[in-house]
């Protein structure tokens, strides 16, 4: 007998990378297009760019542990109590990482998607305007829907706390007509603003200024 366990859903959405050999990937970054080009005569060549430039990231991967004690009188008395031990460690490797990917401080760890920083998700694409100061509204929530380009729409998602969705599936339009929609189907998440959803026990939940109650986004990029 046991508490049923929490979804972890980070890792199946992301860009995994495999790094057997080495203490870490490097991936190029394209950090500056060049300028939309020139109108111009037959034989000329345009202006030379000069604002095109790479960059690098560097993707670090960091140990992740956990060890226990079973006795031998445990695994003689209880058939296969190892193997379950070792699938409840896998779970909770999940959940730590799960975290790591949310809310990490990127210090020896992940850096999550909610931790505001120049090497992630910087400030600047932060969205409150029309949100109160303890709730978002369904203004708020069109305003993060439209600060994502419509390329990454096929894609995108929005993860957050049970507890930003219960506030969330409470909103009306203009008409009266609930934001949130249920699904119909057997195993598709519920929509909202026709967005898949997702909800994390391990995503934030306080209700005040300044702090982060959800990500709409497509997390494989």
């Amino acid at each position: 007998i046991q508490v049923m366990d929490n979804q972890v859903y980070m890792r199946q959405w992301a860009t995994v990378f495999a790094v057997p050999n080495a203490d870490s990937l490097g991936v190029p970054t394209l950090e500056n297009d060049p300028a939309d080009a020139d109108w111009t005569s037959e034989l000329a060549t345009g202006n030379e760019d000069s604002t095109m430039s790479f960059g690098r990231r560097d993707l670090k991967p960091h140990p992740l542990a956990k060890r226990l004690k079973m006795s031998r009188k445990l695994i003689t008395k209880i058939p296969n109590s190892e193997s379950f031990a070792i699938g409840r460690l896998g779970y909770k490797f999940g959940v730590a990482a799960e975290k790591g990917y949310l809310t990490g401080n990127g210090a020896g760890q992940p850096l999550g998607v909610f931790t505001a920083s120049a090497d992630g998700i910087s400030t600047s694409r932060d969205v409150s305007t029309d949100n109160t100061t303890t709730a978002p509204t369904a203004d708020g929530l069109i305003n993060a829907k439209y600060s994502l380009k419509q390329q990454y729409w096929a894609e995108a998602r929005w993860m957050g706390h049970r507890d930003f969705f219960k506030v969330v599936s409470k909103l009306k339009d203009g008409d009266g007509q609930y934001l949130w929609r249920e699904s119909v189907r057997v195993g598709e998440p519920d929509r909202l603003l026709n967005f898949p959803t997702a909800m994390s026990e391990y995503a934030p939940n306080t209700f005040t200024t300044g702090q982060y109650v959800a990500v709409v986004g497509a997390f494989r990029h």
